[in-house]
């Protein structure tokens, strides 16, 4: 058995899926399996070096969108399966073993068509395991409020999907990051969809509390918050209905220190510019462009309270990774109602508060009542943290794939 991880967002250390892999190769180590990671063909040189990775993939899972001349949303479906196809059997076509395992961590559309087309390209006896897993709905549906179902053309990973269904001959297994995901994917698509632990690593949590404890909060760049907005400002992470929450938070409770994640300088002084008339005494710190994991897994660890004010509509069935990484810290947060983030405060997972309705008013009263309990579900999240650590990784995503393949296996 050999695992080949294709990670085709991989390009720099500075992001996630760095991180990832690395704990994709330390995970297989611990089981004896050799394991590959196959990366985006811009990835540096440290990475292919670090990872002994294989740079190959020419589009990432997020990079394959275009906009037509009449401003449709879309993907060019048949050019993207066709080279994520023809990249994997340039780069395992012709060693695949029917024991080995292939994963895809970020699977969409194209992704889940290439693989059938690479599939159709191999000898029935010599197909792996094919694993696919999808973090999010695709951009252009709407998942409606129910969180059952999608609006929205399904045509083409429909299609994908049962493909690979003839074309798995050795067992193929998908995967969704979350409850609400896995049920409307399985809807969609009129197939068998498990829920995956998330694909978090948390070594640097585990390794720092271990030697500080478990109620004690790490400095970035030699600081703490008292309110952290992390994950790179953006349109579907509230907007100006989030800075405009905020920013009455700030005026209802003088003197806090707010760390906030900008992707760019311009957008720090878009920022600065709003907050500047409405912060009172308050003071608001920029953490720009991208981090690396390490960086931003501290800054996380920094804040005494992690604000989530995503608008609902765009986070119904898809997890949250600044949550994930708060709850492995022990950070409690404040996150919109009607999502997954809810779902975990709700259900006694993580600590915090759940605002109602997505408007200002809603989340400063949510940031208020969080800052005024802060004691209690400091405390709170602190006990819980251990258990997420140990439930949610790569290292238990790791094991239900072995399971179920063993279980494929004993069945056929």
């Amino acid at each position: 058995m050999r695992v080949f991880i294709l990670q085709n967002g991989l390009t720099t250390k500075a992001t996630h899926f760095y991180n990832e892999s690395r704990t994709w190769l330390d995970c297989c180590a611990r089981e004896g399996i050799p394991c590959r990671i196959l990366a985006h063909r811009t990835a540096s040189q440290e990475v292919i070096d670090d990872l002994d990775a294989t740079a190959c993939f020419p589009a990432a899972p997020d990079a394959t969108f275009y906009v037509d001349t009449k401003g449709t949303k879309g993907r060019p479906q048949a050019p993207l399966e066709t080279a994520f196809a023809e990249t994997c059997h340039r780069a395992m076509g012709a060693e695949m073993r029917p024991g080995d395992i292939v994963i895809v961590p970020y699977a969409r559309a194209p992704e889940i068509g290439g693989l059938a087309r690479w599939l159709d390209r191999l000898e029935p006896q010599h197909r792996p395991f094919v694993v696919a897993t999808m973090h999010r709905p695709e951009e252009e549906w709407e998942v409606d409020e129910s969180r059952t179902k999608v609006h929205g053309n399904r045509d083409e990973i429909s299609e994908a999907a049962q493909r690979m269904v003839s074309l798995a001959t050795n067992g193929w297994l998908l995967l969704a990051t979350n409850e609400p995901l896995a049920e409307i994917m399985s809807t969609a698509l009129k197939l068998k969809v498990s829920v995956t632990a998330p694909f978090f690593s948390y070594a640097l949590q585990e390794r720092w509390l271990g030697e500080h404890g478990e109620a004690t909060w790490p400095t970035f760049k030699d600081q703490t918050f008292d309110i952290g907005m992390l994950g790179q400002f953006r349109a579907e992470k509230g907007g100006t209905v989030a800075i405009e929450g905020l920013a009455l938070a700030l005026q209802a409770r003088p003197g806090l220190e707010v760390l906030y994640h900008v992707r760019d300088q311009d957008t720090g002084r878009l920022l600065n510019a709003q907050m500047s008339r409405v912060k009172g005494t308050g003071r608001v710190n920029l953490l720009v462009g991208e981090t690396s994991t390490e960086e931003f897994q501290m800054a996380v660890g920094a804040c005494r309270l992690v604000l989530l004010p995503y608008n609902p509509a765009r986070y119904r069935a898809r997890i949250s990774g600044p949550l994930v990484e708060a709850a492995a810290w022990g950070r409690p947060v404040v996150v919109p109602d009607d999502t997954w983030m809810a779902d975990m405060v709700k259900a006694g997972n993580v600590a915090g508060r759940v605002f109602e309705a997505f408007d200002p008013d809603n989340i400063a009263a949510a940031i208020i009542v969080a800052l005024d309990a802060r004691e209690q579900l400091d405390t709170r999240a602190q006990s819980l943290a251990p258990a997420w650590r140990q439930e949610r990784s790569i290292e238990r995503a790791l094991d239900l794939i072995l399971d179920h393949v063993r279980g494929f296996r004993n069945a056929a």
